[in-house]
């Protein structure tokens, strides 16, 4: 899951910029 979560966050980093400092 962590992979799927680190491409949305990749595409959506904008979206979810906490996902990406947490990832």
């Amino acid at each position: 899951m962590v992979l799927a979560s680190s491409s949305t966050v990749v595409m959506q980093d904008e979206s979810f910029p906490a996902c990406k400092i947490e990832f």
